[in-house]
Formats: structure tokens, C-alpha cells, sequence
């Protein structure tokens, strides 16, 4: 259902769309694309900081029907049970969870992916693309530090959203030339 609705440079957790098929188009873009900047993000602390709330509601835009919103529902609330103690949380997704990689992608596509491409992409001179690999992410451009622009959104942008995320640049590749 989702499938067809996420963003082509969105890798992780989706069929016939590895991490190498991530690598192969960074590869491309940094051979065949005026790029001045590369910055490696990984959201810090995502799988546990997932908005439930938020979530079901990014759920409930493509699937009406109650009855899986609310097993969905039951899974974020059925907790972790490590070394024989159970541990329920509001927010976050199970990691480890056979759902949680589908609803993770989810989440980042309203939360991440389409605010690059609808907002993002537009104030950018040049090439800008983002590429994707579960919660880790390869923003580009031309021109422009991207870092600033990725932690916006998943910091202070994603904060009206009861996000709560930040992005962590552990890369960040000015080219010259």
C-alpha cells in the first residue's frame, strides 16, 4: 500500500532495495552531479522516539480502516520484554519488531522525506537529494550547508510534530573543485 507512495531514494527495509542499491546511487551522484557538500545524518535515537501519536496519524492519512489501526495500535503499546521484565513505553517502536521497519519508513516518509522534497528541494540552487537508508541519511547540494536545513526538520521542525528528533551529522564532506 505504501510502497508506491515513498520517495525512490528511500532504501531501507523495502523490497528489492538494499543498502548497497543505496551506495550505487551516492556513487552516482557524486561521480555525475556538481556536488559541494555531503553530509552523513543518522537520527539519533529514532526507533525510541518515534511519536505513537503521530504516527497513527500518518497511519490513519492511507489506511482507514479501524480495525488495523488499532492492531497497529496494540503492537506500539505491547511493550519489550527484556531479561523477564516487561517495559511499555508512549513512544518509540519495538526494534526488533517484525512491524517496526515499515512503520519507521512511515513516519520518515511524512516526517523527513517529503518535507525535503516539497520544502527543502525548492529553497536549493543546484542539485539537492537526499538518500535514505532507514534513519540514516545522505543529504546533498550544490550549494549550501545541508546540516543546518536536515537538524532543522528533525529537530525544530519535527518538534511540532512531538517528533523529538535530532539529527546527528557524524560526516560532513566539503568538496572543492
Amino acid at each position: 500500500m505504501y510502497e508506491q507512495d515513498f520517495i525512490n531514494d528511500s532504501y531501507g527495509f523495502r523490497p528489492k532495495r538494499s543498502c548497497h542499491d543505496a551506495l550505487k546511487a551516492l556513487s552516482e551522484t557524486v561521480e555525475n552531479k556538481p556536488l559541494n557538500h555531503i553530509v552523513e545524518a543518522d537520527i539519533k535515537g529514532f526507533f525510541d522516539n518515534v511519536n505513537q501519536e503521530w504516527l497513527m496519524k500518518f497511519l490513519a492519512h492511507r489506511v482507514e480502516d479501524k480495525r488495523i489501526q488499532r492492531m497497529v495500535k496494540r503492537f506500539l503499546k505491547a511493550g519489550v520484554t527484556e531479561d523477564g521484565s516487561v517495559t511499555v513505553s508512549d513512544e518509540g517502536t519495538p526494534q526488533g519488531g517484525v512491524i517496526s521497519p515499515l512503520l519507521a519508513n512511515i513516519y520518515l516518509h511524512y516526517a523527513l522525506d517529503l518535507w525535503f522534497e516539497k520544502v527543502y528541494r525548492k529553497s536549493c540552487t543546484g542539485v539537492a537529494r537526499l538518500i535514505r537508508y532507514a534513519d540514516d541519511c545522505v543529504p546533498r547540494t550544490h550549494r549550501g550547508v545541508v546540516f543546518l536545513k536536515v537538524r532543522c526538520c528533525t529537530k525544530d521542525e519535527g518538534r511540532p510534530l512531538g517528533a523529538g528528533l535530532q539529527a546527528q551529522a557524524s560526516n560532513h564532506l566539503k568538496l572543492q573543485g
